[in-house]
């Protein structure tokens, strides 16, 4: 049996190995909640006219930070600050600072009442 030929026939046998693998990582990126779908990631722009509600550092366990790709802490960071922002009363946060060591600053805002008054 040639190289080649082993190499094919074992992939079905290393899929079926890596995709628990595959599913537990998927599995350790935060979600976005229902609520947290109703706040939006603002930019320095389109926040000046909010009222700033307040800071949150949000981190993630040093196990999720070791599994994850560098995007999906970045995705999963915001996520955790949104859901959080919209438990607390807001509805846009705004990345503060660089993520460093799994963990980013977030600044919380509350934007649709400023700009109903």
């Amino acid at each position: 049996m040639s190289a080649v030929s082993t190499i094919h026939h074992a992939l079905p046998l290393l899929f079926v190995l890596l995709a628990p693998l595959a599913l537990t990582v998927a599995g350790c990126a935060s979600k976005l909640s229902l609520d947290g779908e109703m706040v939006q990631v603002g930019d320095p722009e389109n926040i000046k006219s909010c009222r700033l509600i307040g800071n949150t550092r949000i981190s993630l366990d040093s196990v999720r930070a070791r599994i994850l790709s560098d995007r999906a802490v970045a995705g999963s960071l915001e996520n955790e600050a949104r859901n959080f922002a919209r438990r607390i009363g807001g509805d846009t946060v705004l990345p503060f600072s660089e993520i460093e060591e799994a963990g980013q600053v977030f600044r919380i805002y509350a934007c649709r009442a400023s700009a109903e008054r």
